[in-house]
């Protein structure tokens, strides 16, 4: 067996990779980390870029019309014709669009460009709240059909909104969805605040500390993934990714 130095030896050694290592996490990034982590490396370590998606375009197009509608009026964009009472009735209410909360590690407020300090961020398509009301509002627009793991996205909004409000003792989280008409609701009150705090906060820190990036098998996010080694990434290069061949 010849010595860890000789030449033989470092050829056949894995390279360690170094990465600049995330100070900050929000709730897209924790659903990627806890789908896969191979994939949250691709993404947001490595920062290969992703080809581009019509399904991520059409989101952004709609989230951009909705948010315009709230703060300026004018017609209901077709898009969103599905909500259009509902969307005229939050406006008429004072509905804040792209509501931002951010946090540093204390849970103390900072700025969404505090990149020094800024340890969580959240940002909410709506954010309803009647002065002299204890019960708020929260609304995210969704394409597509319903997906199943809203109640995740709905707890941490639910935290970020108790954490900074202290008038505020219950929230309903709301789901739209914009092409169906279909809506999917969460509530929460005060009694859950502080369970679902020491909840996410564990969760953050444990995505931020971890240095272990392993795939993980799952059919489903497997077969949407952009980081598949049968497809291009936004270079043209194949996506890195083996692990979807096992998923199947």
């Amino acid at each position: 067996m010849p010595s860890k130095f000789s030449s033989a030896t470092k050829k056949k050694t894995h390279k360690r990779k170094f990465y600049k290592w995330p100070k900050f996490w929000s709730y897209s990034r924790w659903k990627v980390f806890n789908e896969c982590r191979a994939r949250y490396e691709f993404q947001f370590l490595q920062k290969l870029q992703q080809p581009p998606s019509i399904h991520l375009e059409r989101g952004i197009m709609v989230h951009a019309k909705a948010e315009d509608y709230l703060d300026s009026g004018g017609r209901i964009p077709k898009e969103l014709k599905e909500f259009s009472d509902e969307l005229k009735a939050i406006r008429k209410l004072g509905a804040v669009a792209e509501r931002t909360f951010a946090f540093t590690k204390s849970w103390a407020e900072t700025t969404y460009d505090d990149w020094n300090n800024c340890w969580l961020r959240i940002k909410i398509d709506a954010d309803i709240t009647v002065k002299g009301e204890t019960c708020a509002t929260l609304i995210d627009f969704k394409t597509g059909k319903p997906w199943k793991d809203t109640k995740d996205q709905s707890e941490l909004y639910a935290v970020g909104k108790f954490q900074l409000e202290k008038q505020v003792e219950e929230i309903d989280a709301e789901f739209w969805y914009t092409d169906s008409g279909e809506v999917v609701n969460y509530f929460y009150g005060r009694n859950d605040f502080k369970e679902l705090k020491r909840k996410w906060t564990a969760r953050g820190q444990e995505m931020l500390a971890a240095k272990q990036f392993p795939f993980t098998k799952n059919a489903y996010s497997c077969k949407f993934c952009p980081f598949r080694s049968d497809k291009e990434l936004a270079s043209g290069a194949a996506g890195p990714c083996e692990g979807w061949k096992k998923a199947k």
